[in-house]
């Protein structure tokens, strides 16, 4: 049985076939927006973590 892989799920062909193309569009533009915060916050968290050893920049003060 084939599958299809949408935001790391995995939904076999048969289901995908049968939904809606409303909520295909649905998913895939959830999934995206998942994988694009995903990006945002690893790159956020990222800036957090720096400090006056580990950044070029001189601390605020």
């Amino acid at each position: 049985m084939d599958e299809i892989e949408i935001g790391g799920e995995k939904i076999p062909e048969q289901d995908w076939e049968a939904a809606p193309a409303s909520v295909k569009r649905a998913l895939v533009n959830l999934a995206e927006q998942v994988k694009q915060l995903s990006e945002r916050l690893a790159a956020v968290e990222e800036t957090l973590n720096q400090n006056s050893s580990n950044s070029s920049r001189p601390p605020l003060q």
